[in-house]
């Protein structure tokens, strides 16, 4: 719940510094997280305000995301998802993949950045949490590792394909 607590305010921080033109290098600040998937995908002829109001239908009406938190700003056009998914076929006790996706929209186009993703083993006595950059990276050796990056790229293409088809959905007022 900590955790939970501590990103929701690294978010919010983020969007307070949304509109900064430059920011100031901080020492102490912690590194920048590696996108695991990002891209601008192109919506001609389409506001910002209405790109706004579709992700936040494709948020509420879509339930193969997982469990989620989102928080939005409609004067920045930037919507934060904080989401995981449970797998009860990966490991013992089943594991959780969580994830980070901030998007942008403007007028005609919008952008998605996937990061933060990392996979939490629930064990007997602890949880052990795995990278995602660490299972991409590397080449697995133990099947264990292999069913972790085939959830990867399964969730993670399920989540930027229900995105990207939610953001297609013109509102009907």
């Amino acid at each position: 719940m900590k955790l939970a607590l501590i990103c929701w305010l690294l978010l919010l921080g983020q969007l307070g510094h949304a509109q900064s033109a430059a920011l100031v290098a901080d020492s102490t600040a912690a590194p920048k997280a590696t996108p695991l998937q990002a891209a601008t995908v192109p919506a001609p002829g389409v506001a910002g305000t209405e790109l706004y109001l579709r992700a936040k239908l494709w948020l509420l009406n879509n339930h193969s995301i997982g469990r989620y938190k989102w928080l939005g700003d409609r004067n920045t056009n930037l919507i934060a998802v904080r989401g995981e998914y449970y797998l009860p076929t990966i490991g013992f006790n089943g594991s959780w993949l969580y994830y980070s996706l901030k998007l942008l929209l403007s007028n005609g186009s919008y952008r998605y950045t996937v990061t933060d993703v990392y996979f939490r083993k629930n064990g007997l006595s602890t949880s052990e949490t795995i990278p995602a950059e660490q299972l991409v990276a590397a080449a697995p050796a133990r099947r264990a590792d292999r069913r972790y990056q085939e959830a990867l790229a399964q969730q993670i293409s399920l989540l930027v394909n229900s995105l990207q088809s939610g953001m297609q959905q013109p509102i009907t007022r």
